[in-house]
């Protein structure tokens, strides 16, 4: 499913297998006087019978194979092994968050019984298909902590290590798409865009490394909120603002930290589009933390 947006990004910003067995062996023909068969059409209708059997078990196979959980659709012991590993990680990562407040790195989490808001039960967790690589990945959403604490993370399995790998960890404000990219509202707006554009940064999967990489990070700066940025200490740049709609955006690269000139609407709308396109939002069916719902993962 993958695009590779990234390159596109870069630019702006600088058959089912065919079956070849047919079926063979022909139909039993009485003679038409004597009504007996002859020796050959007699040794033929075992073969005939044989033919027909293997051919009704590769079809039931067929069925049975186009039928199959795509989870579960692997050759063999070892792919259906897998697949009991990564659940067996997924759910022991998730009993060791909710019984001893702890992440697979080892790092601690405020603890609904240390003083963070809420119970256990209000922070949340997916078991979904969310890159689109075919495998399920592990979404945990933890908000009983602080603002700087609140987090959203990605885990996947690793079948060398056998343990889980995170792949990301974001303020949980999330948008996903179905063409792996990921918008990541920023914990706070504290900046010069205003109502106009809560900042983010754009994640994109990259398949090759199965991680997610930075796309660019995006803020504005809404003429209303100040004429001047004192960050830089500049005037508002009337040049660019070419719709004079008195907001202009800035689109930062992954690793860059120097200043950068800001695009006006038209040009960030494009900018926008060349990396989500067509792409649909997802909509995650998260389940609440709980050891009985963590037990029903399948």
């Amino acid at each position: 499913m993958k695009m590779r947006t990234k390159k596109l990004c870069s630019l702006l910003l600088a058959g089912m297998l065919v079956m070849g067995t047919a079926a063979c062996g022909s139909e039993k023909e009485a003679q038409a006087d004597t009504g007996v068969q002859t020796e050959a059409e007699e040794e033929a209708l075992p073969a005939s019978d044989t033919e027909a059997e293997a051919e009704d078990g590769e079809n039931r196979e067929e069925e049975n194979l186009e039928d199959a959980d795509p989870v579960l659709e692997t050759s063999g012991e070892e792919g259906i092994n897998d697949n009991e590993n990564r659940k067996d990680q997924y759910m022991g990562t998730l009993l060791d968050l909710c019984m001893e407040n702890r992440l697979p790195d080892g790092s601690a989490v405020p603890s609904p019984t240390e003083g963070a808001s809420g119970k256990m039960s209000d922070n949340r967790f997916a078991v979904c298909d969310i890159d689109g690589d075919g495998k399920r990945e592990l979404i945990i959403q933890y908000v009983t902590a602080p603002t700087a604490g609140m987090m959203e993370l990605i885990y996947d399995y690793d079948n060398e290590t056998k343990s889980v790998r995170e792949q990301l960890r974001e303020y949980p404000l999330l948008t996903y798409y179905d063409n792996g990219m990921i918008e990541a509202g920023w914990s706070h707006n504290q900046g010069l865009s205003g109502d106009t554009l809560w900042p983010y940064t754009l994640w994109e999967y990259d398949a090759e490394a199965d991680a997610y990489r930075v796309t660019a990070e995006v803020e504005a700066w809404d003429r209303k909120i100040s004429e001047t940025d004192p960050g830089w200490n500049i005037s508002f740049p009337e040049e660019i603002d070419a719709d004079g709609d008195g907001v202009v955006y800035y689109v930062r690269p992954e690793g860059v930290s120097d200043y950068i000139d800001p695009i006006d609407g038209p040009e960030y709308e494009q900018w926008r589009d060349s990396c989500l396109g067509d792409a649909k939002t997802v909509d995650v069916a998260y389940e609440e933390m709980t050891e009985q719902n963590i037990y029903m993962i399948e």
